[in-house]
């Protein structure tokens, strides 16, 4: 297949494009600087930027998988930074969604990234069952956080090119593992020195999925081109972050006595830490399910080997 990739230099842009490469899929990295892209992958993959986008280069797509979009977790957040946050997967969409739309039938299939946090926090409504899947809709009352507004103001960027008959797949991820690196790479010195501990009451749910499932379900969504819409990518059982932190500790073999209490997350953490570190999904992957995907990892403690 003729992949491009939008954020394609991030943590699961360099996994998913070294993946397709090893498949002998033919892949473009769509970025800002075309050196950058060239100085992590070589002669390897072909290199586009986005001011040099059109409809007629996208033509030639099997499909587009768009990942870009700022870490929410890189620093505290401000008014500034979050807005950078929205722009940064809204305007990307919008651009691309736009593009294939002019194309109809002819554009390449979209995947594009959202997140779990599109539901909201576990019981941010009355109504919301647990676990959730794709089946639930949102009430029309709109977004209850900053994050779930996020997603859905970069789901809704994609309505031109669903309105004119692209296929487009909305991959909404839970949080990415894979030891020693990204959030499980942050953590590896405090567990080993056995400096970690719940966060708030560590009742709230923590939705994942590892690293090696999220391509293989992405591998998995390009093979099967008639799976559209919303597609929960998180492993089938959801874990409380309390649960989530012994099985880190009990890897590293070391103890799980600390707490931080949730004045002090707020604290420390601003508005971030009482989204992304004291709030949480139980999210399952319904859809994923249904079609005959199968998860590698058969529970949290798997994760970790």
């Amino acid at each position: 297949m003729k992949i491009m990739i939008a954020g394609g230099t991030g943590f699961i842009g360099k996994h998913l494009t070294a993946c397709l490469l090893k498949r002998n899929d033919e892949v473009t990295i769509l970025g800002r600087d075309k050196n950058s892209i060239r100085d992590i992958y070589k002669d390897s993959v072909e290199a586009v930027c986005w001011n040099e986008l059109s409809s007629d280069i996208l033509r030639k797509y099997d499909a587009i998988i768009n990942l870009a979009g700022k870490n929410i977790n890189e620093q505290r957040w401000n008014e500034t930074f979050k807005k950078e946050i929205v722009e940064s997967r809204v305007s990307s969409t919008e651009t691309l969604a736009t593009l294939c739309s002019t194309l109809g039938a002819d554009a390449p299939r979209i995947l594009n990234a959202s997140a779990v946090g599109f539901y909201g926090s576990t019981g941010s409504y009355a109504q919301q069952p647990m676990p959730v899947d794709e089946h639930w809709q949102i009430p029309a009352s709109g977004a209850v956080d900053f994050l779930s507004g996020v997603a859905r103001q970069s789901e809704n960027a994609l309505t031109p090119a669903i309105k004119q008959g692209v296929q487009v797949t909305i991959m909404r991820f839970g949080v990415v593992l894979k030891m020693n690196q990204s959030m499980l790479g942050k953590l590896a010195i405090p567990a080993k020195l056995g400096l970690v501990g719940k966060l708030g009451n560590g009742q709230q749910w923590l939705s994942w999925i590892h690293l090696d499932d999220l391509l293989a379900a992405i591998v998995f969504l390009l093979e099967h081109p008639t799976i559209t819409g919303p597609i929960n990518l998180v492993h089938p059982a959801p874990v409380r972050q309390a649960e989530f932190i012994r099985a880190l500790a009990k890897h590293y073999h070391r103890p799980c006595l600390l707490n931080m209490p949730t004045w002090l997350v707020k604290l420390l953490f601003g508005e971030m830490g009482e989204a992304v570190l004291l709030g949480g999904q139980n999210i399952t992957s319904a859809k994923l399910l249904h079609h005959g995907f199968t998860f590698s990892k058969n529970s949290i403690n798997d994760a970790f080997t």
